[in-house]
């Protein structure tokens, strides 16, 4: 069947999502051909309601692979620069809640109904722990936390770009402190924080969580041993 101009849209992603422990899910795709790519996380409530961190859009049929893991209940917008796709499921999914960043609170009234800034409005606390990190311009990301599988979910807080890459690509990576290596880019210490003593405050808060998986947005899932690599990456930046 020919793809139509709406579908023509929709960026690449993987053919299905991966379970990653009881309850938690990635589904990896493309974002404009970046090397950084993008990666959409999705956990099962003890309801049976589905949480979509970080919506990636899909096309027609692949709703249906969603569908089999549960109905959706929340749509997360966590930080101002990962807005694109949340819409879409918001009308498509109406009675489920969307939760915003307060960074992008404006632009996504514009698009749909918007049910509560994040992290006041977080209505699964107990399940899934919500913290904002403070002291940035712009960023304005809020972490999660899977208490029952001990899996932090981030977006552009932290990196794990394992894969190999050259040229120009390489060498950004590399100023960026983003080259084979977990932790914060020198980006967010040196351009988003603005607020030194708020944002350590903020790494403090998050290493305080009981987690030992991570997800992020860009590069590779950290199965085991997240806390201590976090709380390394963060000092070699002076962010603690």
């Amino acid at each position: 069947m020919a793809a139509s101009a709406q579908d023509d849209a929709i960026q690449p992603y993987d053919p299905a999502p991966r379970e990653l422990a009881a309850g938690v899910y990635i589904w990896d795709g493309e974002w404009r051909k970046s090397p950084l790519k993008r990666r959409m996380t999705i956990v099962r409530l003890r309801s049976g309601g589905l949480l979509i961190h970080n919506a990636i859009r899909l096309h027609e049929p692949d709703y249906a692979r969603l569908a089999k893991l549960g109905p959706v209940a929340g749509i997360v917008v966590p930080n101002f620069f990962h807005s694109s796709d949340a819409h879409f499921y918001k009308l498509r999914f109406p009675q489920a809640g969307l939760y915003v960043s307060r960074g992008v609170a404006g632009k996504m009234r514009k698009r749909c109904p918007v049910d509560g800034i994040l992290p006041e409005a977080w209505p699964w606390q107990d399940e899934v722990a919500c913290l904002e990190f403070q002291g940035t311009r712009w960023l304005f990301e809020n972490v999660l936390l899977h208490r029952a599988s001990r899996t932090a979910i981030f977006t552009d807080l932290v990196f794990n770009m394992q894969t190999d890459v050259a040229g120009g690509t390489r060498l950004f990576f590399m100023l960026n402190k983003i080259h084979k290596r977990f932790g914060p880019s020198r980006l967010l210490r040196w351009v988003l924080v603005n607020d030194m003593q708020k944002a350590r405050a903020s790494f403090r808060e998050i290493l305080a969580l009981d987690f030992d998986r991570a997800v992020m947005n860009h590069g590779e899932v950290l199965e085991r041993g997240a806390k201590p690599a976090l709380e390394r990456g963060c000092a070699e930046l002076g962010l603690l």
